[in-house]
């Protein structure tokens, strides 16, 4: 390549990471709605067909930007959770980390996937991100499994979707109910845990007998 069409790339990449900036802070302070493709060049210092040529429109560009956002929520989040000391702890620091901070990420992530509900082009790109969300989800549990010496009752990638399914359903139920709250959210987490288990190879919860069931069992 000669220098002069490195020079062209290097360009067209610093234009297209300076729309992305631009519109993710755009989209973060007045929603999807209300920033439109000539609010957004104006802001980036480019045309308005910039826009499109690179994003094929608002709906693409909002799009990447939320693929972007959930993928950076998903990594701090992973980053949060190494400091846990236990598989109930893990879950909750993650937990608390995307549905605290993360969660204008998630939600912006909703939005887009409902966007390429019904702009079909767009669904690829929606399927690339949970694709690279659910694969480096299941890394980073297999990481810190293999660190701490955790165990499991099912496959880190099947960890990793029912996480981020469960997520995006108490996103959705937070916003819903007006409650910002994420406490509720956090233990509903708690179907997750199920398939994690200490050290011994147990559940986590083993040691904790139900006195009724004792009861019954003598009385039997």
């Amino acid at each position: 390549m000669s220098m002069p069409e490195r020079a062209v790339r290097a360009g067209a990449q610093h234009t297209r990471r300076e729309i992305l900036l631009t519109a993710a802070r755009l989209f973060a302070d007045r929603g999807f709605a209300d920033v439109s493709v000539t609010e957004v060049a104006a802001a980036a210092g480019v045309f308005p067909n910039q826009v499109t040529y690179y994003f094929g429109g608002k709906d693409g560009l909002f799009v990447e930007v939320a693929g972007r956002l959930i993928l950076e929520a998903g990594q701090a989040a992973e980053i949060e959770a190494q400091k846990a000391k236990s598989v109930r702890e893990y879950t909750r620091m993650l937990a608390a980390s995307v549905l605290g901070p993360g969660l204008p990420a998630v939600l912006a992530f909703i939005e887009a996937m409902l966007i390429a509900r019904r702009r079909a082009d767009l669904a690829p790109q929606i399927k690339a991100t949970l694709d690279r969300l659910h694969e480096e989800g299941a890394r980073a549990t297999s990481e810190i499994m293999a660190q701490k010496r955790w165990q499991m009752m099912t496959s880190p990638a099947t960890a990793a979707q029912n996480f981020w399914a469960t997520i995006t359903g108490v996103a959705l139920q937070m916003v819903a109910s007006g409650t910002g709250e994420i406490g509720s959210g956090v233990d509903a987490l708690a179907l997750v845990e199920l398939n994690l288990v200490d050290r011994q190879g147990r559940p986590e919860n083993a040691g904790c007998k139900n006195p009724k069931s004792k009861r019954s069992k003598r009385h039997a």
